[in-house]
């Protein structure tokens, strides 16, 4: 993506709504009371930002179905905790929901890498 591509709808960020929360607290969207440092900002969120824009400029397809497959991972977690009498003490169930984690993690790993290891080992699907 070209530096300031307007049409590029990934070049905007913003807040989400209150109403995309179960519980919204107004205090939430109060004015700024200790905003970061741009130079910390910047360290944070341009090497994920980074990392995404160049990853979905060329595989927008797969993280597509990647993302369907994270998403269908969270019902199967909500499945497995629904099968036990305490998750919190199920070991299953604990690794399933700490996997959630892995598989959004793992949309900004070096991409070439995971394609051949993908092509190679999961031919079937």
């Amino acid at each position: 993506m070209a530096k300031g591509n307007r049409n590029d709808f990934r070049a905007h960020r913003r807040k989400l709504p209150p109403e995309a929360f179960a519980i919204w607290i107004e205090r939430c969207d109060s004015p700024p009371s200790d905003q970061i440092d741009k130079d910390t900002w910047d360290g944070i969120v341009s090497l994920p930002d980074d990392v995404s824009i160049r990853t979905s400029d060329h595989y927008g397809s797969a993280l597509k179905k990647f993302w369907s497959f994270w998403g269908e991972w969270i019902c199967l977690v909500s499945a497995v905790q629904e099968t036990v009498e305490d998750p919190t003490t199920c070991p299953i169930a604990h690794v399933a929901c700490n996997m959630i984690d892995e598989f959004q993690a793992s949309f900004t790993m070096p991409w070439q890498d995971s394609i051949d290891w993908h092509s190679h080992h999961c031919e079937t699907l």
